[in-house]
């Protein structure tokens, strides 16, 4: 089922939550909602569950509008952060109860609940209690809760939060593929960018109560729509410096503090004429340590070094400018020393200096 928001407002006293959001949820997706506390992200949920009325704006479920249609009658399952089961019910009673509300047979209760069961490989717990089961079970209970009355809309708010950090990639695994069976339409709250980038088909990004972004989340990780977008994803975060363009004898883009100018490609070449002030954005991945003043973008010297697995991140310092880079971990960098970095082609993103808007 796809659904539209228009132009949506959501107002609370002299606090604008959520400001003229308007976009569309395309059927059988997953889609993330992502950003900071506060950014409006579970106004939208709530919007959507009807938990909330609208300020201003439209919200349709296909084709019908959904304003003024009560959260039991717009055919949603929710899963709460808190995964709010019933403590005195069984899994079997906690999975059946929103086809006891609609006065369903006992035969068909019973027959749809043992189906959610072992969609969500809980066949073998039906009658536990909540306090019988781990963390990880009791969310499984919740989203099979969520999908016994065959939902149109899937709306799951902030689900992994309480989980530990293996039990988290499990679950997010486990939510993508119940996700893929079913083919709803499912609405996923997380501040957590890597579970959105994990398992979304889009996200959405939101700050302040205004939508940043809504695409694939590698086209949005490649491509950020703003310097908001390329500073909140990606750990390492992505290094944001003040930079010229510069022309001398090839366009290109000169970080603050450095003699050598990145080349500039063709498709910043109109955007940024000679002597424009941009915010260049190198992710640590996109740097290479280099002897070639000709490919040397930054110098500094090394005043952290972590290795974590496969990954060896340092930072360098020069004249009260910092950069996160990621190096080989056979590199023999030792903290003190003074290195050089290039940036590999292309991979420079390059921000308005005042609106933080991509110029390409």
């Amino acid at each position: 089922m796809k659904i539209t928001m228009k132009e949506v407002t959501m107002k609370f006293n002299d606090v604008t939550a959520l400001d003229q959001l308007s976009v569309d949820f395309e059927p059988g997706n997953l889609i993330s909602l992502l950003g900071p506390s506060g950014c409006g992200k579970s106004t939208t949920l709530f919007l959507l569950a009807g938990l909330h009325q609208p300020t201003a704006g439209e919200i349709y479920f296909g084709s019908q509008l959904m304003n003024q249609v009560r959260p039991e009658n717009r055919g949603i399952g929710m899963v709460f952060q808190n995964y709010a089961l019933y403590p005195h019910m069984t899994v079997q009673e906690n999975i059946e109860f929103p086809l006891k509300i609609k006065k369903a047979p006992e035969k068909e209760r019973a027959r749809r609940a043992m189906d959610m069961a072992e969609l969500v490989k809980i066949g073998e717990l039906l009658k536990r209690k909540p306090r019988q089961l781990s963390g990880g079970q009791q969310q499984r209970v919740a989203i099979a809760r969520a999908l016994a009355g065959s939902p149109k809309l899937l709306l799951l708010d902030e689900p992994l939060s309480n989980l530990d950090a293996r039990l988290r990639l499990e679950t997010r695994e486990e939510i993508r593929r119940i996700q893929r069976e079913t083919g709803v339409t499912t609405i996923f709250v997380t501040h957590d960018q890597e579970e959105a980038m994990s398992i979304s088909d889009k996200i959405l990004i939101m700050n302040a109560g205004h939508q940043q972004q809504f695409c694939p989340p590698q086209e949005m990780y490649e491509k950020p729509a703003n310097a908001f977008v390329a500073a909140f994803l990606g750990n390492p975060p992505i290094n944001l410096m003040e930079a010229v363009c510069t022309d001398a004898g090839m366009p290109g883009i000169r970080l603050h503090t450095m003699e050598h100018a990145v080349p500039l490609t063709d498709v910043f070449r109109e955007a940024l004429p000679t002597g424009q002030r941009c915010q260049a954005g190198i992710r640590p991945e996109d740097w290479f340590v280099t002897n070639d003043t000709a490919h040397t973008a930054f110098t500094g010297k090394v005043i952290h070094k972590e290795t974590i697995g496969r990954d060896t991140l340092i930072r360098i310092e020069r004249d009260g400018v910092f950069v996160r880079a990621l190096v080989q971990p056979q590199a023999n960098i030792l903290l003190g020393d003074s290195i050089s970095l290039g940036v590999q082609s292309g991979k420079m993103k390059l921000f308005h200096i005042d609106t933080g808007k991509a110029y390409a």
